[in-house]
């Protein structure tokens, strides 16, 4: 049991997926959390503050899919979160430039993963 038809589209709705499910909304959360630090450490550069209110809802509102490729992009965003943090920690940049590079790779997986949903 655990299995739901609809539309001729098997869907599985069993106490594992539905655990595994919201295994990934913890994770999506966790990654909104530390965006959420980063738009703080943040609040002396405009720019750079919108772009990462723009993650946070595109993070924030993605779909909790259950997959080892959805997994892999998810723990890839995280950790690029956590080089973002030591970078905006530091108080002021000596270069944007890594930055910046932080800033487009998490863009990029966050269009790879919306191409996995």
């Amino acid at each position: 049991m655990g299995l739901f038809v609809k539309d001729k589209e098997i869907i599985d709705i069993s106490p594992a997926h539905v655990a595994k499910v919201m295994q990934v909304k913890k994770t999506l959360d966790k990654n909104a959390e530390k965006i959420n630090m980063l738009i703080v450490l943040a609040k002396s550069n405009h720019s750079i503050e919108q772009q990462l209110k723009d993650l946070y809802i595109e993070i924030k509102y993605s779909n909790p899919v259950v997959s080892e490729e959805v997994e892999r992009i998810d723990k890839e965003i995280s950790d690029k979160l956590d080089s973002l943090k030591l970078i905006l920690s530091r108080g002021k940049l000596r270069s944007d430039l890594a930055l910046n590079h932080n800033l487009r790779d998490l863009n990029q997986l966050v269009v790879e993963r919306r191409a996995n949903e």
